[in-house]
């Protein structure tokens, strides 16, 4: 078994989230230990990544890029306002910048183990700097754990210090003298907890947890080195970011549908209220090729009313994703998800207002099953929607008015009453022929608008085809034209 310990200097909330963030890349088998040190089982993911110096590297690189400089200064975390100090030449591009010596990272073969070697700094281990910021100890045997960890104040363990006295006065003031004693004296002078946390340090024994998990809503705040005053330059800085969310969205098994970005600007004089880009997506993606393109669409077209000097991402409306099984071919899927992203593009570039397109209502009345709503609006229909509008008191799922064979190509704006003669409609100087029906439709009663309606599909002397429905009012019976067949 495997364990890597992370511990910063300090640990604001915005860490913490960057540090779970990059654990559940590597392993789903991470949790939070005395809320400063992120512990993970990296076991299983060794053979993933190819090893573990392959494992190490990729670990190095991304907590360089994500925090992205020296721990130096004072901290100073954007995100949730908590500053302290704040020393300009401490700034980094992490989401907080944060202080107070280097990140201490170890690898060891038990989580306790781990944990032990990050909080003790041991002079003894072998410390590998990394770019100035990064400690790395090694323990990957269990005699190089025993041989770190038996220098260690018996303090170190939390399980100890209620018998620290009682250690003292025997003289046993380290971890390896505590190995070394008598283990029925210890358990009966003691209690069971000292030994389990010793065979714990040993990985001789299991060490219980709870993974942690990466929060419901998204969102990074980053702070610039220094102001920047044209739109496209923004480009490069909220790609890293919206990185991070598409990863976040990758690890829910999520898609994002609405999204977005704000920008702080820097005022002088007054406050200046922060820029805000709101992306609505026709289809709800996670591909961070298309998001970063809709992204820089947009900044194109922006003009910032001032410099800006931090950015924000966030996310507003996700739900889980929907896959799909590959094929070798273009199909219906392929060519709706290209309808879809040409959408986005077109909305990105006119506007979320510019684009609409058609709908379907849960209703009955065939001029009420569609409307015109934004390209933006999900037009689905919600099992409870279905189930307000139905008039089926029996909880069935409604039905058509029609079945598909016997539907109009083009529906009427109104319908147009028709004359009647000898109790059969007329139309184009003759008497209408009822092919098929009839289709009965009874709702609207819980909108003060009632119909009550027997569709038909009839045919007139010249063999045009026509979509009628006779009305039943109290005066009697009506005749309306509803629709045309091609």
């Amino acid at each position: 078994m495997f364990w890597i310990a992370i511990r910063p200097p300090i640990c604001p909330e915005s860490v913490r989230t960057t540090l779970t963030r990059i654990a559940l890349d590597v392993t789903s088998q991470c949790v939070w230990h005395d809320r400063d040190t992120l512990l993970m089982d990296v076991t299983a993911s060794v053979r993933l990544f190819g090893g573990l110096r392959s494992l190490r590297a990729e670990l190095r690189r991304t907590l360089m890029q994500e925090l992205g400089g020296a721990f130096s200064g004072v901290v100073s975390d954007p995100l949730h306002g908590d500053t302290v100090d704040e020393v300009p030449a401490a700034r980094t591009a992490s989401s907080a910048q944060v202080a107070c010596g280097p990140i201490t990272v170890s690898i060891s073969i038990s989580a306790m183990g781990a944990w032990l070697l990050a909080q003790s700094h041991v002079k003894a281990t072998r410390v590998e700097p990394f770019q100035h910021w990064q400690q790395w100890y090694y323990a990957l045997s269990l005699g190089r754990l025993r041989q770190l960890t038996d220098a260690l104040p018996v303090s170190r363990l939390p399980v100890c210090k209620p018998y620290l006295k009682w250690f003292q006065g025997i003289g046993c003031t380290s971890i390896g003298a505590l190995r070394r004693l008598p283990r029925a004296q210890l358990q009966a002078r003691t209690e069971v907890g000292v030994l389990a946390a010793l065979d714990q340090v040993d990985a001789l024994a299991v060490w219980p947890y709870r993974s942690c998990e990466m929060p419901e809503h998204f969102v990074v705040r980053r702070s610039l080195d220094e102001p920047v005053q044209h739109a496209g330059l923004l480009q490069v800085r909220l790609h890293p970011l919206l990185q991070q969310m598409c990863q976040w969205l990758q690890q829910h098994h999520w898609a994002a549908s609405v999204w977005e970005v704000r920008l702080f600007h820097a005022g002088r004089r007054k406050r200046q209220p922060p820029s805000r880009l709101r992306l609505a997506m026709a289809e709800p993606g996670w591909h961070f090729e298309h998001l970063a393109y809709l992204l820089d669409v947009r900044l194109q077209a922006w003009q910032l009313p001032a410099p800006v000097t931090d950015l924000m991402v966030l996310s507003h409306t996700v739900e889980p994703r929907q896959l799909h099984n590959p094929s070798l071919f273009a199909d219906d899927l392929t060519r709706q998800q290209d309808l879809r992203r040409t959408l986005d593009t077109l909305r990105t570039r006119l506007g979320d207002d510019a684009i609409r397109i058609v709908a379907p209502r849960p209703d009955y009345r065939p001029e009420r099953a569609n409307h015109w709503c934004r390209a933006d609006t999900t037009a689905r229909i919600s099992r409870s929607d279905m189930d307000s509008v139905s008039s089926d008191v029996s909880g069935r799922a409604p039905a058509t008015v029609v079945s598909e064979h016997h539907s109009p190509s083009w529906l009427l704006h109104a319908p147009q009453a028709l004359s009647i003669r000898d109790d059969r409609p007329w139309r184009n100087g003759g008497p209408l022929q009822l092919l098929y029906g009839p289709y009965r439709v009874e709702t609207g009663w819980w909108d003060h608008q009632p119909v009550q309606r027997d569709y038909f599909v009839a045919c007139d002397p010249q063999a045009r085809h026509y979509w009628i429905y006779r009305e039943r009012t109290r005066e009697g019976l009506l005749w309306y034209l509803h629709g045309l067949f091609g």
